[in-house]
């Protein structure tokens, strides 16, 4: 994946639905542009005297739409700068699954014929890394995880017989699916509970990693596409949802 997004998921009943559709012509181009613009400054674009002329409009036509855009609750601004909330979810995803490819890029690649024992002390470094970014944090609980993110998190994790690094690697899917396929509710949220608790323990962790990595809908079994010897099926049965 590459280390820059060149778009970002645009839901058409949102915006129909939304409270985006209170807003005149006008405003619904100017809020258009902005977001453009947010997501191109990464989430963050500074709202300063020349805004205005960079969207080819008026700055007292840019202060009204923005009133507006605030009184709705479609943007917000904080500390000079314009952001949307739906946009800080998806770069979050975004550079959670970076960072993921990352690990797993370090953690790859054939050793040395030449290896010394200093380098097959940091190979088994690279483990211990390696059980901290994939298997879930051993330092952060998954409460502390829930307290990174604005979205609700359903209550049955807390009571549910899951390790605790399974319960922080559930917590970070759930960011990443929420952010690229839209919210999901906590009764959704519970029947992903149950398949993950009926997942053979010593593939909780791959199967959580790969829908984090394929930003996949549902969680899936890997296990069952080692047998099958299809592990791409997986990623087809993510995407036409499963009850």
């Amino acid at each position: 994946m590459a280390e820059r997004m060149d778009w970002f998921k645009f839901e058409p009943l949102e915006w129909i639905k939304g409270n985006v559709q209170l807003l005149d012509q006008s405003q619904k181009g100017i809020y258009i542009e902005l977001i453009a613009r947010i997501w191109a400054e990464k989430g963050q674009l500074k709202n300063d005297r020349f805004l205005a002329q960079k969207i080819s409009t008026e700055k007292h036509v840019l202060s009204d739409a923005l009133e507006c855009f605030f009184d709705l609750k479609i943007m917000y601004e904080k500390d000079g700068f314009l952001s949307v909330k739906f946009i800080d979810k998806q770069i979050k995803a975004h550079a959670f699954i970076i960072e993921q490819k990352r690990a797993a890029g370090r953690l790859g690649g054939r050793p040395s014929k030449k290896q010394t024992k200093a380098n097959k002390n940091k190979k088994e470094n690279k483990k211990e890394i390696k059980e901290t970014t994939l298997t879930g944090s051993k330092e952060n609980t998954h409460e502390e995880k829930k307290n990174e993110y604005d979205f609700e998190i359903t209550n049955t994790l807390d009571i549910t017989p899951l390790p605790e690094n399974i319960k922080n690697l559930f917590v970070q899917w759930l960011a990443v699916r929420i952010a690229v396929h839209g919210a999901l509710p906590p009764v959704a949220q519970d029947k992903q509970l149950e398949y993950l608790i009926k997942i053979p323990e010593k593939f909780r962790i791959e199967s959580l990693n790969k829908a984090i990595r394929g930003t996949w809908k549902n969680i899936n079994d890997v296990s069952k596409d080692k047998v099958s010897g299809n592990d791409e099926t997986a990623a087809f049965r993510s995407t036409d949802g499963r009850n």
